[in-house]
């Protein structure tokens, strides 16, 4: 049996960690229980890919989000483009589908700080929908 078996045997026989026979430069022996540090090798192993996972998904997560507020400001465009064609540039219907046309843009432009012109087929990066973009007077 080695000097460390003897010694840090029965801090062994404890609990769930590896001691480790130590001299201090005086001369003295001690057990030093590493208990702890297989547990911080695994957290740090586990944070560590947690971290990597996160980078590699908010992008994509970024991305789709994206998709999705394009997809609804084009879904509100063309709501108010047939409520003009049904009901005219000034009716109430297409007050409304303009309205939430700009709801939709001001939900994109706080995310995202743009908003997509479906018209034009881009991203806008100044806070300006209620201007002519298209030279339609209906945005």
């Amino acid at each position: 049996m080695s000097p460390e078996d003897e010694m840090c045997g029965a801090y062994a026989a404890h609990g769930p960690y590896t001691p480790l026979l130590v001299r201090s430069e005086f001369g003295q022996e001690g057990c030093l229980k590493l208990h702890g540090l297989k547990r911080f090798a695994v957290a740090a192993v586990v944070t560590t890919a947690l971290g990597a996972a996160m980078f590699v998904t908010v992008p994509q997560s970024y991305a789709d989000d994206h998709g999705k507020c394009q997809r609804q400001i084009e879904r509100a465009e063309s709501k108010l483009d047939q409520a003009i064609r049904k009901h005219g540039e000034r009716s109430h219907q297409a007050e409304q589908q303009r309205r939430d046309l700009n709801a939709e843009r001001e939900h994109c432009w706080n995310a995202y700080h743009g908003w997509w012109d479906g018209h034009e087929k881009r991203w806008h990066d100044d806070h300006d929908w209620d201007r002519d973009h298209d030279g339609d007077d209906h945005h």
